[in-house]
């Protein structure tokens, strides 16, 4: 694992410096518009029927980066499950460089936990040109469904914005949302806790344009990776919260379970 991101980050650095980068698909990957155009017609994801009553609980979990079908924290995760536990989040970044199968086997060793679980695609998702691998595989790269209380929007940052199809579709989901509660799960972090990440927003007037936007249709928590960092923010009444990476040699041998009881939210890290 850890000679592969070596070898990227010395090609991403040979290609920020470089008057004429190779295009092997490493950084322009795809289009986030085309992305967009393409999810609304891929099977909608289905809503989620909470099954434990008004308290309840679901799990966060960030770049899982399974290389060559193999990440044994995902299946420690399942030893780790509790009855309130609902569905999971992943906030992008499922595998390190798009290969067909290892979608297929991050789905096998989620589906061996029992609950439904949703992704966000994140950068290395889409490297050598692999969108086609995660539509095939994951679906869609923006959608939203219910959870209970609860409207969750899935957006696709993994090119560093939004685009306008994106936005035009993220105004239209908030506005309509009826539910009283809102998390929006992404890959790229808002607020960059370390020096060394490569890729962020390519215009900061998009982040503070989603952030107003967040804050006027009231959404309570975004949850983010990308920088394997855990980072928590909180901005008019909005949390922030950056996960660290769940890669088997990673920061951080945990995750997040975010809790619900009525209208009051709180989330704590567990140890794997």
């Amino acid at each position: 694992m850890k000679t592969v991101q070596v070898v990227l980050l010395v090609f991403l650095v040979f290609s920020a410096t470089s008057c004429a980068p190779v295009d092997i698909g490493l950084v322009t990957s795809s289009d986030v518009d085309n992305r967009s155009t393409e999810s609304e017609v891929l099977t909608q994801k289905n809503d989620v029927t909470i099954t434990t009553g008004s308290n309840f609980s679901f799990i966060v979990i960030s770049d899982t980066h399974v290389y060559q079908k193999t990440n044994r924290n995902l299946e420690a995760l399942k030893g780790k499950i509790v009855p309130e536990d609902n569905f999971i989040l992943v906030c992008g970044d499922i595998t390190q460089c798009g290969n067909l199968e290892d979608f297929q086997a991050f789905c096998n060793k989620l589906d061996q936990i029992h609950l439904p679980y949703y992704t966000a695609i994140g950068n290395h998702d889409l490297y050598f040109k692999n969108w086609p691998n995660y539509k095939q595989i994951l679906g869609k790269s923006c959608y939203s469904f219910n959870a209970g209380p609860a409207r969750i929007i899935s957006m696709d940052s993994a090119n560093g914005t939004i685009g306008k199809k994106q936005k035009a579709w993220l105004e239209r989901t908030l506005q309509s949302k009826t539910e009283p509660l809102c998390f929006v799960f992404t890959h790229f972090e808002f607020f960059s806790p370390a020096v060394d990440s490569l890729q962020q927003y390519t215009d900061i007037d998009e982040v503070y344009y989603l952030m107003h936007l967040f804050e006027t249709h009231g959404v309570n928590y975004v949850f983010m990776g990308h920088s394997h960092i855990c980072d928590f923010h909180q901005v008019n009444n909005i949390n922030y919260l950056t996960l660290a990476d769940f890669v088997d040699d990673g920061h951080s041998k945990g995750f997040i379970r975010v809790s619900i009881n009525g209208s009051n939210i709180t989330y704590e890290r567990i140890a794997l």
